[in-house]
């Protein structure tokens, strides 16, 4: 369960740090 969060968490940093360079 410890590493779904922990997938979940990387994912979303990805997606948010994506989002920042496209903008």
């Amino acid at each position: 369960m410890r590493i779904s969060l922990l997938l979940l968490i990387v994912v979303t940093s990805e997606l948010t740090l994506g989002g920042a360079k496209l903008q």
